[in-house]
């Protein structure tokens, strides 16, 4: 067993465990990542810790194809708000994520068993929710990472999401889901700057909501 494989089993949300190895990335390859990055620090083979609480939405455990929770740094480690806090449909109504079991909704996760859907199935209208975390930092160089999925058989203006650093918008990104059957993750990688103190982290979906929309899988943090 390698000294890789031994940390793996100690740390299974290490960045990288799940076997993506990236080759040196050239101009344009990775989005929102310069090109003399080297690609070891890509994929945290370098003993990073990830710092992203719950990356991979793997609590609570989802028993059925998915399920509505409420979100705060305790329970999820995310803290979820309505796109739309004061319309009517959401004005009294706490707001929630939807988490997906890829066992039973038949939808591949990225990483372990499930993963978030930011446009909510259920009764309640105006139903894009967004995802927060704050996260402890200091004055360095993080690699922000998410995997994006389009949510099988909807068009990629459905599927939006915009990625924040600290109030910043980082970019835009979508996927199409079209001509999928199942979930096609795509990887999106930026580099920011921390600050002394607490950074914050936030994904604000886009599209109609109609509870069918982005989805979202294997976030991390990682001190460059």
């Amino acid at each position: 067993v390698s000294d890789w494989e031994k940390k793996c089993a100690d740390l299974p949300s290490l960045a990288g465990c799940d076997g993506t190895v990236l080759p040196v990335p050239i101009e344009g390859d990775l989005k929102g990542v310069s090109p003399r990055s080297p690609s070891r620090s890509l994929d945290g083979r370098e003993g990073q810790i990830n710092l992203v609480k719950n990356n991979s939405f793997e609590t609570p455990i989802v028993t059925v194809k998915s399920t509505l929770l409420p979100g705060d740094e305790q329970s999820l480690g995310w803290y979820v708000a309505w796109v739309k806090p004061n319309t009517a449909a959401t004005r009294s109504v706490l707001p929630v994520v939807e988490l997906m079991s890829s066992e039973k909704s038949g939808w591949t996760a990225r990483d372990g068993k499930q993963f978030a859907k930011l446009d909510i199935a259920g009764s309640v209208s105006d139903s894009l929710v967004t995802l927060s975390q704050d996260i402890v930092t200091e004055r360095a160089t993080y690699l922000v990472s998410l995997w994006i999925a389009g949510q099988p058989g909807t068009k990629g203006t459905e599927n939006t999401v915009k990625v924040y650093w600290n109030g910043e918008l980082l970019e835009t990104v979508s996927q199409d889901g079209t001509q999928s059957k199942d979930t096609v993750w795509q990887r999106f990688f930026y580099t920011v700057q921390g600050i002394d103190g607490i950074s914050q982290l936030l994904l604000v979906p886009g599209g109609k909501a109609d509870g069918k929309g982005v989805l979202v899988d294997n976030v991390s943090v990682i001190k460059q």
